[in-house]
């Protein structure tokens, strides 16, 4: 992402000759100040995007060894220790997590249905994420319940969260302000287009539609999402 900023103002002198014969009367021209503008110096910035990512597993297999919490355990720095050279070294790393961090709450009657240990939250800021999306068809599997102890560990950790039809505005440390609306899969357009102009007017130098799409065990996009892609980018998203 690049952005420009008005580089200062530099003014050149204006030197007046003034007439040399001390029998004439001195004729000078009036001083004026000539202004130049230097072209705009463009400012980097290095965002990053990674998928779902499920800081748990399904919640019958909780406690099996291979499995991801027990796998892990308090090595909060293993699960994205692959990407450090790209999330640590970056601006702003969002991912999607898919699926709740909680021990209460009742499970859905679902095929697949997660859950992860609300201290596994650490592992997003051990692994430089500074956002999440929380919509998506996961966040909910332990209801309301785990869904707000979901956004109490991540409000614990320091991480940026959005839900389904939510904005957020993050700055980085380097000033950017990202505005960011989350869709778990599909949004009245207009209401789309209304929040994107919200953030935008909040100050978002960057407008980041995450959707959660994808239809299962296919690897191509549908009509609808390019339409729904197009109208965000109309409506004035960057990403």
């Amino acid at each position: 992402v690049t952005t420009t900023a008005p580089a200062p103002e530099t003014t050149a002198a204006v030197t007046t000759q003034a007439a040399t014969e001390a029998t004439t009367l001195p004729v000078t021209e009036p001083a004026t100040e000539a202004t130049t503008v230097p072209e705009p110096v463009p400012e980097h910035y290095w965002l990053s995007f990674a998928g779902d990512c499920t800081l748990g597993t399904m919640y019958q297999l909780y406690d099996i060894a291979s499995c991801f919490p027990s796998y892990v355990g308090e090595d909060y720095d293993y699960p994205f220790a692959a990407v450090q050279p790209w999330f640590a070294t970056d601006d702003f790393t969002m991912v999607n997590l898919e699926g709740p961090l909680t021990n209460e709450g009742t499970p859905a009657e679902k095929s697949y249905c997660f859950r992860g240990d609300p201290k596994l939250a650490a592992i997003l800021p051990a692994g430089s994420v500074e956002c999440v999306s929380l919509a998506n068809n996961h966040s909910e599997d332990f209801g309301p319940v785990g869904y707000e102890n979901t956004q109490k560990a991540l409000d614990g950790v320091g991480v940026a969260y959005a839900g389904n039809g939510e904005t957020i505005l993050y700055e980085t440390d380097r000033g950017l302000k990202i505005g960011m609306l989350a869709v778990a899969f599909y949004i009245d357009h207009e209401e789309m287009a209304e929040k994107i102009v919200s953030l935008k007017e909040q100050g978002a130098q960057v407008v980041v539609v995450s959707f959660h799409w994808g239809n299962e065990g296919y690897f191509n996009h549908t009509y609808d999402q390019s339409w729904y892609a197009y109208a965000a980018i109309d409506a004035g998203a960057n990403i």
